[in-house]
């Protein structure tokens, strides 16, 4: 068995719970709210150093803003927006490619698959919204 083929059987093993035991939990989402100019969105992030980081963000500690694929719908969180940023991808960067900043109303004609908006401030965290 190759490395790729024993690490995709791991992945689905350590993944997958077995017949009669509860499925993993999905992964923890923290919301933040995100200006930008005079517009705000709204990001979820799942990965815990890029929420430690967004966090440090809103104290006052750190200058980063949020890097991520955009993904269709608003996400359940990203209300007033035909976009959100996929959770999982969500990193907290201190630069990032030109072609994906921009404010959240220009989303729709960045030409990436990600968007980073340069000037973002992370304002506050917020509640879950489920």
């Amino acid at each position: 068995m190759s490395l790729a083929a024993a690490c995709a059987a791991w992945t689905l093993v350590a993944t997958h719970a077995a017949p009669g035991e509860p499925a993993s939990p999905a992964p923890k989402v923290a919301y933040f709210l995100v200006k930008v100019a005079d517009q705000s969105f709204v990001v979820g992030i799942s990965n815990d150093r890029a929420i430690r980081d967004a966090t440090d963000c809103v104290a006052g500690k750190k200058k980063l803003f949020p890097l991520g694929t955009i993904v269709p719908g608003d996400g359940g969180f990203n209300i007033g927006f035909g976009w959100h940023l996929d959770p999982e991808s969500v990193r907290m960067v201190e630069t990032a490619a030109s072609m994906c900043d921009g404010l959240p109303s220009d989303v729709g004609s960045i030409e990436s698959k990600t968007y980073c908006p340069w000037r973002a401030q992370i304002v506050e965290r917020l509640p879950d919204p489920n």
